[in-house]
């Protein structure tokens, strides 16, 4: 089975979209990382890179946990 790895979940849509960071873990789910969204995916990813994530998906909650 494939090991933890982190990807960031588009939440909403429009202009209420919000962006979070999740590990996830298959066959579990996800866990929130920094307990934050944020209002644009280039936050996000600048926010995961200075965290030392490596992120692998980006997506609603069903794209990243296939």
């Amino acid at each position: 089975m494939k090991e933890n790895y982190y990807a960031i979940q588009i939440i909403g849509c429009g202009k209420r979209q919000r962006f979070a960071i999740q590990l996830v873990t298959p066959g579990k789910g996800t866990t929130p990382t920094t307990g934050r969204s944020y209002s644009t995916l280039e936050q996000a990813q600048a926010v995961a890179a200075a965290n030392g994530y490596t992120i692998e998906k980006v997506g609603d909650y069903y794209t990243i946990i296939c």
